[in-house]
């Protein structure tokens, strides 16, 4: 993949999105559109149950979930290591998005994303 004009960053972003776009087949397109949800995102969560029926990854993830969690170093390393997995079935190498529908990212109960003061 060194060689792919998508990771090319002296290649404007139109450049790059055309040269991704003319490789990738309709079925890698369409899994780009495609969502997972984890029920559970704790470090004993499968990568490979929460992509179950989904060989080429998706394009993003709903970190919902993500809230239950009380250590943010949890989070991050189940969002790490989905993301491994997600990379790896994208032929191309094209990561997901991962969000939560809140304006301040993950929440754990026990901290604040953001100062409260």
């Amino acid at each position: 993949m060194t060689s792919a004009p998508w990771l090319d960053t002296s290649l404007t972003t139109e450049e790059r999105v055309v040269a991704l776009l003319a490789v990738m087949s309709t079925a890698e397109k369409m899994s780009q559109l495609q969502c997972t949800f984890p029920r559970s995102c704790d470090a004993a969560t499968s990568p490979t149950s929460v992509l179950e029926g989904l060989p080429l990854g998706v394009g993003h993830v709903s970190t919902l979930e993500m809230r239950r969690l009380t250590d943010r170093e949890e989070a991050a390393a189940f969002q790490r290591t989905l993301q491994t997995e997600i990379i790896a079935r994208q032929p191309h190498g094209i990561p997901a998005a991962f969000h939560m529908e809140a304006i301040d990212g993950a929440t754990c109960p026990v901290r604040s994303p953001c100062p409260t003061a």
